[in-house]
């Protein structure tokens, strides 16, 4: 049995809903197991496939933005 992956830092997993290198389903199925002391949040984004970053710049920088703030703090700590 796989170890459970602990991570230090928080945990932000965006996946496109049209990927089909690393499906959604797959994430789904994988990111409960994630122990992300620092918080874990997923995000899928509709007609995206692989690399949202590029399809749907804009919403990829205001979602990881969201995420930082969320996770951080609005004082920035």
């Amino acid at each position: 049995m796989a170890e459970v992956p602990r991570m230090p830092v928080p945990v932000l997993l965006i996946s496109g809903a049209c990927a089909m290198t690393t499906p959604v389903a797959l994430v789904r199925d994988w990111i409960p197991q994630v122990e992300a002391l620092r918080g874990k949040q997923m995000v899928v984004f509709d007609a995206s496939g692989h690399a949202p970053f590029v399809s749907k710049t804009e919403h990829f920088v205001k979602t990881a933005r969201g995420f930082g703030v969320e996770v951080v703090g609005a004082g920035g700590e």
